[in-house]
């Protein structure tokens, strides 16, 4: 039985851009391998595993 993963956190390390990306499948489809906002290939993807996560990612700041 197919089992819908989790979203994952992907941040841009050169502007700090980040965007929630919620996939429908396994099928890493769609998402971004470059930043939209400077281009950068540096991104780094982290899995968010719980809404509590979700929800505290969405209001995390960079210090």
């Amino acid at each position: 039985m197919p089992v819908k993963p989790n979203p994952i956190e992907i941040r841009c390390k050169s502007c700090h851009w980040r965007t929630i990306f919620a996939p429908a499948s396994d099928v890493m489809i769609g998402m971004p391998d470059t930043c939209p906002k400077c281009g950068s290939d540096a991104l780094e993807h982290r899995a968010v595993s719980s809404p509590i996560g979700w929800l505290l990612s969405l209001f995390a700041r960079e210090t």
